[in-house]
Order: structure tokens, then sequence, then C-alpha cells
């Protein structure tokens, strides 16, 4: 299965290459996601380490061993040190004093841990023993008195862990070290097994401070932990290019073929690809990414762990690092790589730009950006999915005039603050493109793009003011009705509310987003990397959803279980024609009931004569007052909308069902504000939302986070109900209109009592009568 980090550099590579000559440039790589996403389309790529871990990892991945070999490899490591390994890892069981492996103790104060006379909060492990006669097994206390095995080190190991590790720790990271340099393994191997040594060391670090003490993981259960999350990267990664070759040496890229440069960061690999620019003219650079490596205890980190998996031959020169919390370095940064590759820059590139959280790093990006002559394009959240945390921001930045290696386009204007009225009409500029209440921190990237647009040079310090001043906003607004501009909505986020931005107002993205995500599921079925590339192109959109929203359309649009799903499938739940069938059928059931609830009932004309899965057209199954034949309320109501309700369910003085369907897509905002909003909202009328169980968890998260969804609900008396719970109360053989209000909510899996009195409605009773 294509990973999304992939799949949304596969975009990117896809949108600036055009020819084979066209050079794909990662200058801090972590891994290998931008080569695998470049080599899937045939181009070439260049990779600079941010250090020995991440060529570890690049190796790893473009050069794959087999799952059998690494297994072998990483239990004969196991079997080699399991000494040192369990040397203070041994323990009993309080239960059935069996003795067994402790995979982690807690401590209270994380100094304590090598203290041989402290006793920790707690620990964790599995006794065979008592799991073989039927028990958990699970150990968390210790019997009384027990006491941890002492572990002497040499003070020069102690040192070299400089407080990071226990000694218990040290003992077991040592030997893997160890047996890794004596190792005779195949190079990917074990580069495997480096990556695993690694990143157990920097799982089981010591923290520099903690409120809630610490968990010392045992390097055997670090490790563990580790190979396993390997084995899964080499099952489900997405296998490279047969024809593509792995060097070091930038030579190659003079000649036809799938190449992959692969050689250590910094301003030496830097200039020797400038050099390219000489040495093959015919080359350019189409596509650049650039990371913003935070300097701070996680690099030191990063490197006392890369020493116990390859002693000095991980040592390298200090990273190319810089303050995320300095708008000014993080430009200095972006701006010396930039200049170091103008020569080969000649027809313009794209520049991908991986931050860290924070609005000074985001500031410092732009600013660099626009001084280079480019427009910032896109800028995207990054998740879990993405393999890192953070913000990734797309530009463009044109080609070199020819002979002084300059941007052909210059910016010379400098940019003024905006403040005031002028920050509060950008901010309602945005909301009206989203059409929906919406957090500051959501109007950011969208903002950022906006400014990076003006053709102006920016001063970092004074947009990360700006940026600053847009993420306090929700505070000093004022409440909603009060006619201004821009006002504070509900949990801190903001909309408008002058008239002539409520009328200027665009489509709510939700909606929007609702039917994207679907028109993706259909148009990518099959293709989980296709459906990644469409998903990156909406994160990168001025509509880009929230993380919660996007995981809810992802889950409400795709097939839960997919038996294609480890090959790349991406199935959606109801094609387009299913789903048309599915609603006719939702709706005759509404209809076939009406009559066993003494109810009438009436069909939207525009589906009068559709015929339903049995036979009959819904006009035939609509049993309409033979006394009266004018529905309630559509006098007083806005007949063409009223005329598109799907199902009518009535009973004259008593009770007016109106009932709508949703399959496969959720416009909820297009069914509460306008259909629905020209419709009297009396005390006998009552609403009922006929959804699919996929979606509604997805229209749940959209009542909560848009306050006038929430209140037109509220307001029209409107009232979820399951697909599934629908059937299972068309199967009652006596039903009772009273009977339903249990069947209501938003999970099908719970019974919701009284959430609508249907019985004061005087439809309690059995059905009679007319």
């Amino acid at each position: 299965m294509i990973r999304s980090d992939i799949a949304r550099l596969r975009w990117a590579v896809s949108a600036a290459t055009a020819a084979e000559v066209d050079l794909v440039v990662d200058l801090a790589a972590e891994d290998a996601s931008l080569a695998l996403a470049a080599a899937s389309l045939g181009r070439r790529t260049i990779l600079h380490a941010t250090d020995a871990l991440a060529e570890w990892r690049a190796v790893f991945a473009l050069r794959p061993p087999s799952i059998r070999a690494f297994d072998a490899a990483a239990e004969g490591l196991l079997g080699q040190i399991a000494d040192a390994l369990d040397a203070g890892w041994r323990g009993s069981c309080a239960t059935c004093g069996q003795p067994f492996r402790v995979s982690a103790y807690r401590w209270d104060d994380p100094a304590s841990a090598d203290d041989l006379r402290a006793t920790p909060a707690a620990r964790r492990g599995t006794c065979a023993a008592c799991r073989a006669s039927g028990g958990r097994g699970d150990v968390g206390q210790a019997p009384a008195g027990e006491r941890i095995d002492a572990v002497e080190i040499d003070p020069e190991l102690r040192a070299e862990g400089d407080g990071r590790w226990s000694d218990r720790q040290i003992a077991g990271f040592n030997a893997a070290r160890r047996a890794l340099l004596a190792s005779t393994e195949p190079a990917p191997v074990l580069d495997g097994l480096r990556i695993a040594v690694a990143e157990a060391a920097i799982a089981a670090a010591r923290p520099v401070r903690s409120a809630r003490g610490w968990w010392e993981v045992a390097p055997r259960q670090a490790l563990s932990d580790a190979f396993a999350a390997r084995r899964l990267e080499l099952f489900e990664g997405e296998a490279p290019p047969r024809e593509l070759s792995l060097g070091a040496d930038t030579a190659s890229l003079r000649y036809p073929g799938l190449s992959v440069i692969l050689r250590r960061g910094g301003a030496g690999a830097r200039g020797a690809l400038a050099a390219l620019a000489a040495s093959a003219p015919q080359l350019s650079i189409a596509l650049v990414r650039i990371r913003i490596v935070p300097a701070g205890g996680a690099v030191e980190l990063r490197s006392a762990a890369i020493r116990w998996a390859a002693g000095d031959a991980g040592a390298e020169e200090p990273l190319d690092v810089a303050d995320p919390n300095d708008p000014v370095a993080v430009s200095a940064s972006i701006a010396r790589m930039l200049v170091a590759l103008n020569p080969l820059l000649k027809r313009g590139a794209e520049i991908i730009v991986d931050l860290p959280q924070g609005v000074e790093a985001l500031a410092g990006a732009v600013a660099a950006i626009g001084l280079a002559g480019g427009s910032v394009t896109a800028i995207t959240d990054l998740n879990a999915t993405d393999r890192a945390a953070g913000r990734a921001l797309r530009a463009r930045l044109p080609g070199v005039a020819a002979g002084n290696g300059v941007p052909a386009t210059r910016r010379e204007r400098v940019a003024e603050r905006l403040e005031g009225d002028a920050l509060q009409r950008r901010i309602a500029e945005l909301i009206c493109v989203r059409g929906e209440p919406t957090m500051p921190a959501a109007l950011l990237p969208a903002y950022a793009m906006r400014r990076s647009a003006d053709a102006e040079i920016h001063d970092p310090t004074v947009l990360a003011a700006e940026l600053h001043a847009l993420l306090q906003i929700a505070a000093t607004l004022p409440a909603a009705g009060s006619l201004a501009r821009v006002v504070a909505a509900g949990e801190g986020r903001c909309f408008v509310d002058a008239r002539a931005e409520r009328e200027s107002l665009a489509t709510p993205a939700g909606d929007r987003l609702d039917a994207a995500v679907y028109a993706a599921a259909i148009a990518c079925a099959g293709d989980r990397g296709a459906f990644e590339e469409r998903l990156a192109e909406l994160d990168a959109s001025p509509i880009a959803p929230e993380p919660a929203l996007r995981a809810a359309l992802v889950a409400a649009h795709l097939a839960p279980s997919d038996p294609a799903a480890h090959a790349g499938g991406a199935t959606p739940r109801y094609s387009q024609a299913a789903a048309t069938a599915r609603r006719i059928e939702l709706i005759a059931v509404l209809l076939r009931l009406a009559p066993r609830l003494g109810l009438y009932a009436a069909v939207s004309p525009a589906l009068a004569d559709v015929r339903s899965a049995e036979g009959p057209i819904l006009e035939s199954l609509a049993a309409r007052d033979p006394h009266d034949p004018n529905l309630p309320l559509r006098a007083r109501s806005d007949r063409a909308t009223y005329d598109q309700v799907e199902a009518i369910l009535y009973r004259r003085g008593k009770a007016i069902l109106l009932c709508e369907t949703f399959v496969a897509t959720a416009p909820l905002a297009a069914l509460l504000l306008n259909r629905h909003s020209g419709i009297p909202n009396d005390a006998e009328v009552v609403r009922l939302l006929v959804a699919e169980d996929a979606l509604l968890p997805l229209i749940s998260l959209r009542l909560e986070r848009d306050e006038r969804l929430a209140r037109a609900w509220h307001e029209g008396n409107w009232h979820a109900l399951s697909a599934s719970r629908l059937a299972t109360f068309a199967r009652l053989p006596e039903p009772r209109l009273g009977d339903l209000e249990p069947f209501l909510g938003f999970d099908p899996s719970s019974v919701e009592p009284m959430q609508l009195d249907l019985a004061s409605l005087g439809l309690g009773d059995a059905p009679g009568g007319s």
C-alpha cells in the first residue's frame, strides 16, 4: 500500500517535472520517500542525507532485503547478545513465583533508575507460566523484597550515555553495537539492523523533564518493537523499480538511466551538486525539497543513538540546523540552500519546505521564498500518516536570468504590516472562501499564501507578528449579531456578520470536501495511491480539511474491509448507480411504513415515477389523504424547496415527518441551510434524516464544528436515523410511531430513548383511523 507521504510527494513531482533531464533533489533527506515518489514516475533523484540514520533508511528503502533475511538477522542479533539484554531485567512473578523477563520499569523520578536502593513504582512483563495456565499473565507489581540486579558498566560508557539511558539500557545497547560492528550481513540487512538499534535507543531514552515519571523500557523490548516496525515497512512498502541504480557519484547523471544519488548532506554536497551546471549543462533541477532541522536536544539525542548503532562510523559533522523560533534564522537557512542551487534553476523549480509547527518558521519560509522571487502555492499540515509533524510548504521559483544567476523576476517593494481593519478584511475574504465558521489556525496557511502572492518583500519578523495577530484575533472580536465584518463564533472560531460578506459566502467547505472525497473514491477505485494524491490536492487547497474531518471523510467514503488494501486498493462504499438504487430503496421503506404507522405519505414529484427495486413506482407506494389532496405546510412554504423533500409522512392535525436520505454523500449545509430553510418549523413538524451508518460520524462531527448547522438542526427539530436501524424498525410485526424513539441517534449500536416524545403528539397508540 502506498504511503500517504509518498503519494503527496508523487503528486508534487508529477506537477513539477516534464522531461528526463529534470532532476529531483532532497537537500535534507530523512528517508527515501522523495526518491521512491520520483522513481515511480521515471525521474532521477539526488538525496542529501541529514545524518547516518537517514542514509541507512534510504538504503533500506531503495535496496530492501527480503523479509526472511531480515528476520533471520534480527533473531540472530537478539540471540547473540541475549545475556547482555537480560542483565538487570530478570524478575519473578508475584502470583506463581516463576522467573520471567521484565519489559519495563516505571519510575516516579527518572533519575532514580540508577539507584540500586530505589524501588520502581511498577513494572511490565508477561509471565509465560500464568498465561499457559489460563491467566492473563500480566505482571504489574514485584514481590515484596525483590531487588533489581545490579549492572556494572565502564565509566566511559556511562559518560557516553550522558544521562540519557540507565546503566541497564547502556549495557544492552553497547552489546548491540559490538555485534553490529562485527557483523558480516549484507549492507541492506545491516542498515536495517542499525536503523532498529538507533530507533530503539531514541524510543527508550530518559526524558529531560517529566511530570509523569518514566517507563524505563528494556533494550530487548525496544529492539523487538523496532524490528517489528522495519518488518512492517518491508511488508507494506512499495518496491522500487527494478531498473533503479543507487550510487554516490553525480557523474552517473550525465548518462541515461534511473539513477538515485545518495550522499551525506552539507555545504560540500551542495557545492558538488552546483558543479553539475558546468559538467552537464543539459540537466536542471525541477523540484527541490528542503527540511528545516530544529536545533536542540532532539538532534543531540539522535546523534547519540546513531553511535549505539555504528560507533564512530556514524559520527558526522553537525547538521545544518536552524532555530525554528527565529524567523530570520529560518529564512537565512533556506536562502543559503537556494543560492547554492541557482546555476541549476534554469527553468524555475518547485520548492517543498518541511517546517516545524510554529508561526516563526512559517514566516521565515514565506519571506525566503519571496526574496527569491517565488510565491507560495500550497501549505499543508502534516499528520501521523505523513511520518512527520509540522507543515509542508510548496512554492514556485522563477528561472534565473541568463548570465547573472539571479531570479528573472525580483521583488523590490517591502511589504507593510497589516493590522486592524486591513487585517480583518483579509481574514473576512478567507472565511468567505471557506463558507463556514473557522478556527484562526485553519486560516493560517491560506493567509500566508495570500501574503506571499502580494509580490512584496516580507520582513520575517514583521510577518511573524502578523501571523500571531491572526491566531489571537478571536479574543478581540465582537459577538455574532453585531453586524461587524468578522465576529467571534463558538469554541474559538470566527465568522463574518456584515451584509456584504454574508452575501459573498461560498458553499460551505464541508459540503465541497464531502463531494470531492467521494468523487476521488469513485475516480480512483482500486488505486489507493491515486486516491492519496487526490487527497493531497485537497490538503493543499484553500478549503483544506482539519485532520479530524479528513479522517472522517475517508472513513465515510471508503469500504472498511478492503481485500485489496495491502495491494493498494481503495474501494468506495457505493458506486453512483448503487447509491441511487440504495436511496430509492430507503425511500420505498419509508413510504411502505407510513400506512402501518397510521400515517399518510407523499413522495417528491422528482421521484414519483422512479421505480423501486420491487417494481412499482414510488408514487404508487405513497398513500395520500383521500379527503384533502393538499399537502401540509406546502401553502406556507417555498414550493420549489418543499417539492424537493424526498418523503413526507403526515397525519393532519397530529404530526408531519419530513424525511430525507443520505447514502453516498452528506451535503448537510445544502439540506439544512438551503432546502429546509424555506419550510416553517411548526410544533408538529419533525424532520428525519435517514443516513447510511458510515455517514453518521461525519454528520455528527460537522454539526459540532459549525454553529449554523447545529442551530438549524435544533430549530428544525431534526433527528438522525441510521439505515440499519430503519430496517430493524420496519421488520417489527406491529410498529408504532412511538416505538421509533429508541432507534434515533448518531450511534447505530446504542439506544437513546426519549429523544422525541412522539406519544405526546397522540401517536403513541396502535395505528387506526385516519
